[in-house]
């Protein structure tokens, strides 16, 4: 999966058709994923690494590409991604982004609920001030 998810990478960083650089980007992150779950346990941190390199196509595809159909896959996974790293602003604002046209839009908006809870649930070390957790809220509201 590996040598997949650097050709798919190559191709979308360097790809001439919006929808074909971005289509190769989602399946570079799906083969990043899957390699990282193939790195053998304690392998100075191969998993982490193809994780951040997922992650960093998804940021690409939705900086180059934002209005490509695909890209909602790309932030959706890397959303999900960010979330499980405990980075739930970073996560909370890509899926944000995610539109409502996509076909997964209710898997996306869900996970963009429940990062968006631990974001202002009581008691959380280290989260928003409580006016970046009125402005979270309202931003909840309004896409759910």
């Amino acid at each position: 999966p590996y040598q997949a998810a650097v050709l798919g990478e190559h191709l979308a960083r360097t790809g001439k058709s919006a929808g074909v650089a971005a289509r190769a980007g989602v399946y570079a992150m799906q083969a990043y994923l899957a390699a990282a779950k193939l790195a053998p346990p304690g392998e100075g941190g191969g998993a982490l690494a193809d994780q951040a390199r997922a992650v960093a196509v998804g940021l690409f595809l939705d900086r180059a590409f934002p209005s490509d159909p695909n890209t909602d896959g790309a932030r959706l996974l890397a959303g999900q991604i960010l979330a499980q790293q405990g980075k739930q602003q970073e996560a909370f604002d890509l899926l944000a982004r995610v539109t409502p046209g996509y076909t997964r839009a209710a898997a996306a908006r869900l996970v963009q609920a429940s990062v968006g809870f631990e974001l202002i649930r009581p008691g959380a070390d280290g989260k928003p001030s409580a006016a970046n957790k009125g402005e979270i809220y309202k931003r909840l509201v309004a896409d759910i």
